[in-house]
């Protein structure tokens, strides 16, 4: 996997790249107070859903993402 500038100019931020193999995993760690947050979560997938397991400390949820062809959602 790869880290990669971000595309559109619009997100301050970077993104990772290359789960092909589809067991690929990301781990980013930051400082937070209490008390609840949004967690956005941006992907692309052109070839079809993919699934997706959040863990937030010990909160966990799983997900499908679906198809987005070239265009990230």
């Amino acid at each position: 996997m790869d880290l990669q500038a971000s595309r559109d100019g619009e997100l301050d931020t970077t993104f990772v790249t290359g789960f092909d193999e589809g067991n690929g995993t990301a781990t980013f760690r930051f400082p937070a107070w209490a008390g609840p947050h949004d967690l956005r979560v941006g992907y692309r997938s052109a070839t079809g859903q993919r699934q997706c397991d959040l863990r937030v400390n010990e909160q966990r949820a799983s997900v499908m993402l679906a198809r987005t062809g070239n265009a990230f959602a």
